[in-house]
């Protein structure tokens, strides 16, 4: 009877670490299937956001190029659906074209025009700002020191390469940046507002105040009957409008089960060149 119990116990034993050791190997299996699909679709979902930029392409080369108005096709919100095969699930994007020459280029700009925008969209002392922000590029060594800055820490002495560069210029935060990335760019070639793309925040500041009235009677009026500017139309100023553009800012936000990645960048139609390229 001893022994029969002792072999019980025994066998009992061994089931149980075999239980123990075939729960575990069948658990990690699970957890490296479920790591290797996360992968898959974190794969899936960064090509499909890339491909949604040559998606862009393709719409703004179909355009026309002589006027650029909120109009076009390429203004309105594009979304796809994409079945995957192995294993089968579904993708989609969301892809979004914005007229980068609707901002104010911030390297462009002269004093007054970047203090005027500071001052509408309500950025605490932001005249100081505004100085501090035209002396960080500028390259005019006595500017810098009659602000009270270190030449090698706080100014750069030359354009600022991307947007989010503002928030290294000296007294100028995060919140404020907050409150002028979607008025601001540093990508187009010129100081050339698009006067049918740009928001009429942009147009506020741009504009002399006799002049508001036409401009917004044509954009923003209902009963308009056309709402945009051609190219036999009387600008406003014509060194600071135009009508046209070839700069774009592209974003795509793109989903496979449940993951998602955001991409962002900056185009120009005529070449396909990517200025910017910005992954979330």
């Amino acid at each position: 009877m001893r022994r029969n119990g002792f072999f019980i116990i025994f066998f009992l034993w061994v089931f149980i670490l075999l239980s123990i050791f075939c729960f575990g190997l069948g658990f990690r299996t699970y957890l490296e299937v479920k790591k290797t699909k996360l992968l898959l679709n974190r794969s899936r979902a960064y090509f499909l956001a890339s491909s949604g930029v040559r998606l862009a392409s393709v719409i703004l080369d179909k355009d026309d190029t002589d006027i650029d108005a909120l109009f076009d096709n390429w203004a309105g919100l594009v979304e796809k659906k994409v079945i995957f095969m192995h294993p089968k699930n579904e993708g989609k994007i969301l892809l979004r074209i914005e007229d980068e020459s609707a901002r104010v280029n911030i390297n462009k700009m002269d004093s007054t025009i970047i203090g005027k925008l500071f001052k509408y969209l309500e950025i605490n002392d932001w005249e100081v700002k505004a100085n501090c922000v035209l002396d960080y590029i500028d390259s005019n060594n006595q500017a810098d020191q009659l602000n009270s800055f270190d030449s090698d820490k706080d100014v750069k002495n030359s354009s600022i390469s991307v947007p989010e560069e503002l928030m290294m210029v000296k007294n100028f935060s995060s919140e404020d940046y907050k409150k002028i990335k979607d008025y601001i760019t540093v990508f187009t070639p010129d100081n050339k507002i698009n006067i049918n793309t740009a928001k009429k925040e942009v147009l506020e500041v741009l504009l002399d105040s006799d002049k508001k009235e036409d401009v917004f009677g044509v954009r923003f009026n209902e009963n308009s009957q056309k709402k945009f500017y051609t190219g036999d139309m009387i600008l406003p100023d014509s060194q600071m409008f135009k009508v046209s553009s070839n700069v774009f800012r592209v974003t795509i936000d793109a989903e496979v089960d449940e993951i998602k990645k955001k991409v962002t960048c900056i185009i120009k139609r005529d070449s396909n060149e990517i200025l910017y390229w910005n992954e979330e």
